[in-house]
Order: C-alpha cells, then sequence, then structure tokens
C-alpha cells in the first residue's frame, strides 16, 4: 500500500503523505482533510477513504475519521491534537476511540 492518499480538489492533484494528515471531517457530500498547513476539500466518502488508508487510521464516529499518531490526549469528551487542534465527540464515540488507543498502544 501507498503511504500517501491522492486527493481530486477542483482541478488540482494532490499526493498528500499518510503521516501529514491530522484528521478528515464529512461536511455534507464532501470531506475536508486538515494538515498542519492546509485543508483540502474534495467530494468523497469516509467509508470510501478507510479503504485506502492504514491502521493508523480510525473512525470513531460516521463524521470524522483520525489519524492516531497525532492524537495529543483525549479527555472527556475531546480529542486534543498535536497541533492544538480540539475534536468533540459523544461518550460512545469516545468509548471507541479509547478502546483503539488501548489496543495500538504498543504499535506507535
Amino acid at each position: 500500500m501507498e503511504n500517501k492518499l491522492y486527493v481530486k480538489e477542483g482541478r488540482n492533484r494532490t499526493n498528500i503523505p499518510f503521516e501529514e494528515i491530522l484528521y478528515m471531517e464529512k461536511y455534507g457530500a464532501r470531506v475536508i482533510l486538515y494538515t498542519a498547513e492546509r485543508e483540502y476539500h474534495f467530494y468523497s466518502t469516509l467509508h470510501e477513504l478507510m479503504g485506502k488508508l492504514d491502521d493508523r487510521f480510525f473512525s470513531p464516529h460516521e463524521s470524522y475519521i483520525l489519524n492516531l499518531n497525532h492524537i495529543r490526549s483525549i479527555e472527556n469528551c475531546t480529542v486534543l491534537l498535536i497541533d492544538r487542534q480540539c475534536i468533540r465527540m459523544g461518550e460512545k464515540c469516545m468509548r471507541r476511540l479509547r478502546k483503539k488507543m488501548d489496543e495500538n498502544a504498543c504499535k506507535y
């Protein structure tokens, strides 16, 4: 598997290395992919994207895909990323995320 995600944003085409992806968020029919440098807006589904990503990515909620390598902490219902971005989720999603983080603690 290639460690890059190919993104078509309008007329632009970009290969984004997995390690640069902080997280992705569903926004209507579009996805917003966040890196430390910028945001990419494109049409896709999170399900389709998960099929292209490796096991460092996790979708605790139907609206998000998180890069586990970029999570600084999980507190109550908030995920704090290494760039200080905060993502709020419900307790059920947070339980799934904590379980995934515990399962993969030795991998990362």
